[in-house]
């Protein structure tokens, strides 16, 4: 039996270009998985067709759009099984730890296991067609990229441990048969990414630039526009020569991130020292967000967007969710009559900042203003307020360096957000 639940109008708000907050205009599916292992990975071809891998060489499949999960049958018990990529409904891969590559025709019935000629866990996959595609492995000392022309029966090396950086390669993704992007890290500390290019289908890798943090997750959006996650999210609109932060997810764990046509772009991750997980979405690139707090109690892996509105995400004690949402436009939000407060920006900020919020009817509204230990600080505003958009201005200049909490209360609506001061 299939569960609902249906984001409550309090937990409602969006965002303008980075400000962001949470949607209402949308509804989550619990979905029986039929398992209780975690489930790492997920995709899905159409809105009907769809796998997901998990522990215990778990295979489960779709064809109803999850309103049944069926387990298919796995050549071994003892596998380890980390990415997962269709490319219709019947052709498909699986990588994984031992050099794991597995091989599907006909839509997972029979899986059969080819040779990679390594012993490396492959940590990431790219097809780009029925014909070619790459895999990347590494452990703590090497690194390695793989390449197929016939369809994953054959595999040959175009980037060894003896030709790589001294970095841990740990996601692969092409644009097309011939532009892709590797991304790396440090072998022995958390250093910043290392990216590399390819412009004639993995023949040649070139670096490409670094990143300031931790960036494992790649979701190019194009040649030039790509996406980039893990300590926070950041995107490049010159070939990840260069990368942009985006100041909100500052404290924000990017655990797994998906563009796909029609300027979308989606989102999975999990704020910092807590089991709070949200899944975003932008329909411009990138340049405004709307979120969704993921249901209390549920840690997710992997994420499967089909288009604007529907995406499946999967993960641990068998978790299968799905996640309708038919907000296109801060127009949408505005006709759930939901408060909306939004993180202020800039952020961090010195000395001032902006907190802007939107009232759904005429109301009285106090912005107080917490440090950590929860002593008040200030309050900056307490008047009566008209609907519609409102901002207030937080002045820091005599207070020390360090977060702070806004709080936005009304007669029927209360909510906080962090703020980072830093002189």
């Amino acid at each position: 039996m299939k569960k609902q639940f249906i984001i409550p109008k309090w937990l409602s708000t969006i965002t303008l270009f980075m400000f962001l907050s949470t949607s209402s205009i949308a509804q989550w599916e619990i979905q029986n998985s039929g398992v209780t292992v975690n489930l790492k990975d997920v995709c899905f071809v159409d809105s009907l067709y769809g796998w997901v891998i998990g522990d215990s060489a778990t295979i489960l499949h779709t064809y109803n759009g999850g309103d049944s999960w069926i387990q298919q049958q796995s050549p071994s018990d003892t596998l380890v099984f980390n990415k997962i990529q269709f490319l219709n409904r019947e052709i498909g891969y699986i990588v994984g730890s031992g050099g794991l590559i597995l091989l599907t025709k006909d839509g997972g019935l029979n899986w059969f296991k080819k040779e990679s000629g390594t012993t490396l866990p492959f940590r990431d996959l790219s097809f780009v067609n029925e014909k070619k595609g790459w895999v990347v492995g590494s452990d703590r000392m090497y690194s390695i990229i793989l390449n197929t022309t016939d369809g994953g029966n054959t595999w040959n090396s175009v980037i060894s441990s003896s030709e790589s950086p001294p970095y841990i390669l740990d996601a692969i993704k092409f644009v097309n048969d011939s532009i892709g992007f590797v991304s790396g890290t440090p072998h022995f500390d958390n250093g910043p990414t290392f990216f590399l290019k390819t412009t004639n289908s993995g023949k040649d890798w070139d670096s490409t630039g670094r990143a300031h943090s931790s960036l494992f997750y790649l979701a190019p959006y194009s040649d030039d526009i790509i996406f980039a996650g893990f300590i926070g999210l950041a995107y490049s609109n010159n070939a990840a020569k260069d990368w942009n932060y985006y100041d909100y997810f500052f404290n924000t764990i990017v655990i797994d991130i998906k563009a796909i046509k029609g300027r979308v772009v989606w989102l999975l991750s999990r704020v910092s020292f807590s089991n709070v997980d949200k899944i975003y979405k932008s329909i411009d690139v990138g340049n405004n967000w709307i979120s969704h707090l993921v249901p209390f109690g549920f840690s997710l892996q992997a994420i499967s967007p089909i288009n604007e509105h529907l995406i499946f995400a999967v993960g641990n004690d068998g978790t299968i969710l799905k996640l309708s949402d038919h907000t296109t436009s801060l127009e949408d939000i505005e006709k759930t009559n939901s408060f909306i407060l939004h993180q202020n920006y800039p952020n961090p900020f010195n000395p001032t900042t902006n907190i802007k919020f939107y009232l759904p009817y005429d109301d009285k509204v106090v912005i107080t203003i917490y440090d950590v230990l929860g002593n008040r600080v200030a309050i900056i505003l307490e008047e009566y307020k008209s609907k519609g958009y409102h901002h207030a201005v937080f002045n820091a200049e005599n207070l020390s360096s360090g977060i702070y909490i806004y709080e936005i209360k009304t007669k029927n609506f209360k909510e906080i957000k962090k703020a980072l001061f830093l002189k």
